[in-house]
């Protein structure tokens, strides 16, 4: 224990003295791109964010820290070391303190100076930032849209590489869906190959996260692009890039029965957003009882619930029909990637693993959906926003205010209570289940909406898409749909708008 102890405080210390070496370098005009980034960083994570999700805010602080922010960058620009990365954090900061002319210009800057760098360079490959994939599994949405943008025509088929020099092998949160994306990707494990492509990174960067080609014009908005794309290959009737194999099918359907599930059973996964995993972020966490309705309707039809996440989850009481995967020995990579692809739908919050199975085709029924820019549905799928509250006076939000800039781009809870001074609503019970009962028709065939709810849905689409509901493309609709009961309870935040 005081060896660990020990190397903590030996880490921190480099840290630190590595922190007081770039500050000098900063100070004194050094031309080290390093010590630049680093710097910008620090005002970012220490002084915007703490500030931000601090109770209490203090917004002259944060403009004063944005100037800092600023005139560093006029420096960088001066020394000539503005990488595409440099970008990327002042992208943060703009988000921040509010200021999303900003943040759409430095995405901008940022696409650019990419370019430029690809062009000089030369390179004939792309890499993708290994982190991107060894630590969270959501971005595999922007992986499957950046791929399918390649197949579409839409940018060049240059050769797609992700690195994974020794230090993240062991990192990767899903390595069986990794192999999933080799079909698609070059994954490189030999140290040395994987070490060069990853020292190339600042030049050779895949910005799936920022952008992604769609052949109109740049949206400096991954999810908007991804939404277009997924748009297009629907109108072309393609089918989804990624299938189960016929051995994960035979396993997957081994350990079904093993769970119990009869030979012709169908179920639902079920994934609610708790903190334990990446920490507390209550605008996005949700309570699993709150599902419990939606569990006896999907079992009340005959189908089974299992539900999916970590060993850190709240257990479930005994429910007939539900299974606590998440807490079974039965839990693996690979059956995580089975269940999401191989459910009926996927019962979700706005998570990661939601995204698997959409890249699989599984239709996604999304409740507590923020921030709702991120609402990269597509058509076959079904939505709830939270709705907001003002915290001064009291006043709703309207739907399309809450669906669209500034509200839609909350990331932190500091944002909504500080920046936005709103209250974010959870979903009811009721909400989430209808939500699945209108899903569970649909896939039966038996959904009947009445002229009002097409009406309401419609007056929805538009008002949103007129206020960039679909952040970077005016007037582009929100592609899936949102929950009919939900609509109706909630149409006097939409009539009168």
């Amino acid at each position: 224990m005081k060896i660990e102890t020990l190397k903590i405080f030996i880490l921190r210390l480099k840290h630190k003295l590595k922190v007081i070496f770039c500050y000098f370098a900063v100070s004194f005009k050094i031309p080290y791109y390093d010590a630049f980034l680093l710097v910008l960083q620090e005002l970012v994570k220490l002084s915007l964010i703490k500030n931000l999700e601090s109770d209490n805010y203090n917004k002259k602080y944060s403009i004063e820290t944005y100037t800092k922010i600023l005139n560093l960058k006029k420096s960088a620009e001066k020394l000539k070391i503005d990488l595409p990365e440099f970008y990327f954090w002042l992208c943060f900061a703009a988000h921040y303190v509010g200021k999303m002319d900003d943040w759409k210009f430095f995405r901008l800057k940022l696409i650019e100076k990419q370019k430029n760098i690809r062009q000089k360079k030369g390179y004939d490959f792309e890499v993708i930032d290994p982190s991107h994939v060894a630590f969270t599994i959501g971005n595999v949405f922007t992986l499957d849209a950046w791929i399918k943008s390649r197949i579409l025509g839409f940018q060049k088929n240059n050769k797609l590489i992700l690195p994974l020099t020794p230090s993240l092998i062991d990192k990767v949160v899903n390595p069986c869906m990794l192999n999933y994306l080799g079909s698609y990707i070059d994954i490189v494990e030999e140290p040395k190959e994987a070490e060069y492509y990853y020292s190339t990174l600042k030049d050779s960067r895949a910005w799936h996260n920022v952008y992604i080609p769609n052949g109109r014009e740049i949206y400096p908005y991954s999810l908007t692009s991804g939404a277009y794309i997924q748009s297009i290959w629907d109108q072309q009737e393609r089918k989804p890039l990624f299938q189960l194999t016929d051995e994960h099918r035979q396993k997957g359907s081994s350990v079904l029965k093993k769970i119990g599930l009869p030979d012709d059973a169908w179920f639902v996964t079920c994934h609610v957003r708790e903190p334990q995993f990446k920490g507390k972020e209550s605008f996005r966490d949700s309570d699993i009882q709150t599902f419990f309705k939606a569990f006896e309707e999907i079992t009340k039809r005959g189908g089974w619930v299992i539900r999916m996440g970590d060993k850190r989850m709240t257990s479930l009481p005994k429910m007939p029909q539900v299974f606590d995967y998440a807490l079974s020995e039965h839990k693996s990579d690979w059956m995580d990637v089975f269940l999401c692809a191989d459910a009926k739908f996927m019962l979700g919050t706005s998570s990661g693993l939601s995204a698997v199975s959409y890249i699989f085709g599984t239709p996604v029924v999304m409740s507590n959906n923020l921030p709702t820019a991120l609402t990269y549905l597509g058509n076959k799928d079904l939505f709830l926003p939270r709705l907001m509250k003002r915290i001064d006076d009291g006043r709703m939000l309207n739907l399309v205010e809450s669906m669209t800039p500034p509200y839609s781009l909350g990331v932190f809870d500091g944002m909504y209570k500080n920046l936005f001074k709103v209250k974010t609503i959870p979903n009811t019970d009721l909400e989430i289940k209808n939500l699945c009962i209108e899903m569970m028709d649909r896939l039966e065939g038996t959904i009947k909406y009445s002229q009002e709810e097409e009406k309401l849905q419609e007056i929805f689409k538009k008002k949103t898409a007129e206020k960039e509901v679909m952040v970077g493309i005016p007037n582009f609709p929100i592609q899936c749909r949102l929950g009919k009961y939900f609509l109706n309870q909630h149409k006097n935040l939409l009539v009168n708008v």
